[in-house]
């Protein structure tokens, strides 16, 4: 049995599956922790894993950013997509730290990386999309002639629609007293 499961990817499954497994694996492993990790965001399957987590009250940790295996007996869970970063790179490091890989979205079979898997590092935004920390966001002033001109301006579909809507809200309010004075 394992200490740390690091959980990665965003391949698709249930959330019947995700709780299924892991309950599983905690019901015989209950002192695990469980890391959560990813390279911007939790994908679907972690984030109703950490909400399962949260409600029986087991330790874990989120992780955003570069991956970093857990120290202690280690196993790689990967929600697993061949076609997804995030998986790649969990597998590329347990590969890399001779640590196992299973699959999550598939009843946690093993999986086996190639040995041509090379390593797989998180994409990094180049420099020049970047925005130094010491600018300020150019957001849109009120001041400009064009935005208060657009302001005054109103779109006779919108207003329609609108009108609908108060028509319908009347009538629906109508009906709604008739039936609860009976």
């Amino acid at each position: 049995m394992y200490d740390q499961i690091l959980v990665a990817g965003n391949g698709k499954t249930s959330r019947a599956n995700v709780e299924a497994l892991i309950d599983d694996y905690l019901h015989a492993n209950p002192k695990v922790v469980i890391h959560l990790y990813s390279t911007d965001r939790l994908s679907e399957g972690q984030v109703w894993l950490k909400q399962y987590l949260e409600e029986k009250d087991i330790e874990h940790h989120t992780e955003i950013g570069s991956l970093v295996l857990p120290k202690g007996k280690t196993a790689v869970f990967i929600l697993w997509d061949d076609e997804d970063n995030d998986s790649l790179i969990a597998l590329s490091a347990a590969k890399e730290n001779n640590t196992p890989a299973f699959d999550l979205t598939n009843g946690l079979v093993a999986l086996v990386p190639p040995s041509d898997l090379p390593k797989v590092e998180a994409s990094k935004m180049p420099v020049q999309e970047m925005i130094p920390a010491d600018e300020s966001v150019v957001t849109p002033d009120s001041d400009d002639e064009e935005d208060d001109e657009d302001a005054d301006y109103e779109d006779p579909l919108y207003e329609a629609i609108q009108i609908i809507a108060e028509i319908f809200a009347e009538s629906i309010a109508r009906e709604l007293k008739k039936v609860l004075k009976k």
